[in-house]
Parts: C-alpha cells; sequence; structure tokens
C-alpha cells in the first residue's frame, strides 16, 4: 500500500513539473510571438506653433494693401507719392453703416430664424443640438456603414423636394396677387359702366376725375394680370420638367429613407450641422462690418512710398479689394508660398519668419509682409515675405514662422496620434495582473488636438492619472490587442 502511494506521488511530481515546464515555454512563445511596442508618457509641457513654407525669390515692386471687410471710409490719411512709416494709419474705416452691412444682418436674421425653427421642427434635445453643432455625430462608422447607395438619392431627392416647395410658394403668392388684380378689375369696370351706361335712380354718377382713375386702375390691373399669368404659366412649366411629382418625391424619400434606418436621421444631423456653420459665418460676417470684429483702421504694413490709392473717402469699399498700393522703402526681396486657412490665422504682417537650412551663408533675414486669399483657391492663403540680406532673384528658401509658446496638460509625438471614421485616438499600454505576471493591452482613448508643433501636439482626453502612449510598434496593433513592450 505503502509503495502505491509512493508511485502515485511520483507521478503526480512528474505531471506538475512537465506542466509547469510546458507552461514557461508556453508563455516564452507567446511572448516572443505578441507585437513589440516602445511608450512615452503623457506629461505636460509647453509647444510653439509654427508654420513653414518655401518658396522662390522674387524682386519686390508693389505690394497690394487689401480691405478685410466691407466698409465706409471715413478718411484717408495719405496721398499718392507720400513717404509712410512702418504702422501708420493709412484709412479709417466707418463702424459699418454700408448696404452690405444692412444686407448682411438681414441675411444674418434670416438663417438664424431658420435654423430656430428647423431645430424645434426636428425635436431634438439641448444635448443633441450641441452634438450637432460641434460636428460629432457620435460613432460615425456605425452610421456609414447603416447607410447604402441610397442615402445619395435621397439627398438628391430632398434638394428636388426643396426646389418644388420653392415653386408651389412663389406660385401661391402669385395666384393671390392675381386673384387681387381681378377683384380690382371689376370693380373699376363697374364704374366705367356707370360712367359711360348712366346711372338709375338713387345711384351716384362717377365724376369725371373718378372716370379717369378708373381707367387708369383698369390699365394697371390688366397688366398685373397678364404678367402673374405668365408668371404662374412658367411657374407651372418649370414644375412640369421634374421627373417626379411632390406626391411622388415625398414617397420616395419615405421608401429610402426607411429602408436604411439611420439614413434619415444622418442627413438631418448633416444639413443641421452645415446650416450652423454657414449661420457662424454670417455672425462673423456682421461683426465685421458694425466694427465688433475686424480692425477699424488700414496700416502701412511696411515702410515706404504710396503708388496708388484706389479709392476716396465717402466710398464703401467691399472685402478682399485692393485699396492702396505701396512701394517698399529698401530694394526688397519676397517670397511667396500657400497656407490654409487655419494656419493664415496663426500669421499677420510684421512677424518674424526664420530662414531654415541656411548652412555656412551670410545672414538673412525675413518678415511676413502680406496674408492675403488665394484667388486660385478660395481655401488658402498666399504669404508674402521680405527677405533682407545677401540674396539674389532665383534663391529658394524655407522659412518658420512661429507664435509665442503656451504651456498644456497632455503633449505627445504627433505621430502617435491616430485618425479613423471615429475621428482621432491614441492607443496606450494598460497593464493587467495575472498569477504568471503583467499582461500588457493596447486600449483606445479619443483626443483632440489643441495645437502643434513639427513634431508634437497637445490634446485632450480621457486620460486616467498617469499613463504610457505607444510611439512605435514592430507590427501593426488594434484597440484591446495584447502587447509586450520593448526591452
Amino acid at each position: 500500500m505503502s509503495e502505491r502511494k509512493e508511485k502515485i506521488k511520483s507521478i503526480a511530481i512528474v505531471f506538475l513539473s512537465i506542466m509547469l515546464v510546458l507552461t514557461f515555454f508556453s508563455n516564452t512563445i507567446m511572448n516572443y510571438s505578441l507585437v513589440e511596442v516602445s511608450t512615452q508618457g503623457v506629461y505636460g509641457g509647453s509647444i510653439t506653433t509654427k508654420v513653414r513654407g518655401s518658396g522662390t525669390v522674387e524682386a519686390a515692386e508693389v505690394v497690394s494693401i487689401e480691405a478685410a471687410s466691407g466698409r465706409k471710409i471715413e478718411t484717408i490719411n495719405v496721398k499718392t507719392g507720400a513717404e509712410v512709416a512702418e504702422g501708420d494709419i493709412l484709412f479709417v474705416l466707418g463702424a459699418g453703416d454700408s448696404d452690405e452691412l444692412a444686407t448682411a444682418k438681414t441675411a444674418y436674421e434670416q438663417a438664424k430664424d431658420q435654423y430656430e425653427k428647423n431645430i424645434l421642427l426636428a425635436g431634438i434635445t439641448v444635448a443633441e443640438r450641441q452634438v450637432i453643432e460641434a460636428g460629432k455625430f457620435g460613432s460615425l462608422s456605425d452610421r456609414q456603414n447603416a447607410l447604402t447607395n441610397s442615402q445619395d438619392d435621397v439627398k438628391k431627392l430632398l434638394v428636388q423636394k426643396k426646389e418644388i416647395e420653392s415653386y408651389f410658394t412663389q406660385r401661391d403668392k402669385a395666384e393671390e396677387a392675381l386673384d387681387t388684380a381681378n377683384a380690382k378689375l371689376e370693380m373699376v369696370e363697374a364704374i366705367l359702366k356707370l360712367a359711360d351706361n348712366g346711372v338709375d335712380d338713387g345711384e351716384s354718377e362717377p365724376t369725371a376725375a373718378e372716370a379717369e382713375q378708373a381707367r387708369k386702375d383698369k390699365a394697371s390691373a390688366q397688366k398685373t394680370i397678364a404678367a402673374k399669368e405668365k408668371e404662374i404659366k412658367n411657374i407651372n412649366y418649370r414644375l412640369g420638367e421634374y421627373a417626379y411629382t411632390y406626391d411622388e418625391l415625398n414617397q420616395l424619400i419615405e421608401e429610402n429613407s426607411a429602408s436604411e434606418g439611420l439614413a434619415g436621421e444622418f442627413i438631418q444631423q448633416i444639413e443641421l450641422n452645415a446650416e450652423y456653420e454657414a449661420l457662424c459665418e454670417l455672425k462673423e460676417k456682421v461683426d465685421e462690418l458694425t466694427g465688433t470684429g475686424g480692425d477699424k483702421e488700414i496700416k502701412a504694413p511696411m515702410a515706404g512710398t504710396v503708388a496708388k490709392v484706389n479709392y476716396y473717402a465717402g466710398q464703401t469699399i467691399k472685402e478682399d479689394t485692393v485699396v492702396i498700393e505701396m512701394k517698399p522703402e529698401n530694394e526688397a526681396y519676397t517670397m511667396q508660398f500657400a497656407v490654409s486657412q487655419t494656419q493664415s490665422k496663426r500669421i499677420k504682417p510684421g512677424d518674424p519668419a526664420e530662414i531654415l537650412y541656411n548652412w555656412g551663408r551670410d545672414e538673412i533675414t525675413a518678415r511676413v509682409a502680406t496674408v492675403q486669399r488665394d484667388p486660385m483657391n478660395r481655401e488658402s492663403y498666399i504669404v508674402t515675405c521680405e527677405l533682407f540680406g545677401d540674396v539674389g532673384v532665383g534663391d529658394y528658401y524655407t522659412v518658420s514662422i512661429g507664435q509665442q509658446s503656451a504651456d498644456y496638460d497632455y503633449v505627445v509625438p504627433t505621430s502617435c496620434i491616430r485618425e479613423d471614421s471615429n475621428g482621432k485616438f491614441v492607443l496606450i499600454v494598460e497593464a493587467k495582473s495575472t498569477p504568471l505576471g503583467n499582461r500588457y493591452y493596447a486600449r483606445r482613448v479619443d483626443v483632440e488636438i489643441i495645437t502643434s508643433d513639427d513634431s508634437q501636439s497637445a490634446i485632450i482626453g480621457a486620460f486616467d492619472g498617469y499613463v504610457y502612449v505607444i510611439t512605435t510598434t514592430s507590427k501593426p496593433v488594434e484597440e484591446n490587442q495584447q502587447v509586450r513592450l520593448a526591452e
């Protein structure tokens, strides 16, 4: 009996030893099969936002100065041939009492009323409205997966529906005007009948003046009737050009939207967001014209000579028009490069520009002369830099224009920020304790970029304490995937 127990004990020891060895090698093999990642702590730091651009040097001849917004000119302080210093006030603009301001205010109020009406009709909550106005519609990938090709069809049908509804409104107004004109015609014809045929006892015969006025009113009514009948005929002709009637369009929209589930809701969010962005642009325009936004003065961006004054006091200038042309004081050279609209807001005339990659050459200095909208591409701006020193026509330079540094709570390498249909995110390493040691997993954290420099970005994200962000990987890695840390 004792021998049997000893055998069982020996077998158990051997079995456990084998299992321990196999577990060790299994974990070792598994660890080496995992994706190897390098990490860096997410920490606070400072970032200096810079804009880079490259261009070929050209000779500077005339610098055009544009108006940032459409306003009335109150005073002009210079004339052709005048010598001015940098910063001198050339034009003083009104506070925005122009026809353009009235038009901008009307457009803004109408757009605001329509947007508020559409929000109420949509029946959305305050929280949903905030999401729409922020342009964040939740899980975009889920919605996109729910939509099919009929989404484009629905959009086209909705455009046609709005066009037809606009024609309906125009036709209703024309028919109302036609009814009014017909009633007027009947009344004046009755007056003319009394004037021509006489009156019965108890009736008052129209005077000659009344009869003459009735004839004028008749001619006016007949003219209005003819015009409105022609307008109604044209509207009916336009409506007849559509492939579907209004009721057929509604049925098709309902069928396509219902088949897509989230299609109608998604399209509604896109339309409301587009309306809100357009409303914000109109508000910015009104602020510029009223003087609460933009500048009321046009100043000389540099010292030089006034070559041409294109306007005089009392005139109303339009946005982005050249109001004055200047020749620089010295024989400077210029270079130009394009930047995005966002980058253009970080640059202003007079900002110093650092010359990059100028090894072993004489000192060259540069500064921003103008920042103007690109006439060939409304989405970009052209930055013109003046260069001083040992430069020549045809030279090629790269410049860096930077703002002041600012401190941020979370700064990470820009290269570790990823993006998919749901937005921007980073992968951090999360440790989980097991009997055999720590296991490491990649966890997604959605982030928003505040600003960036050449290599780092300041971000906002739901970080729980001090975390490590994945910077490089030996292979592509996905969210929740187990990984191993680089040695």
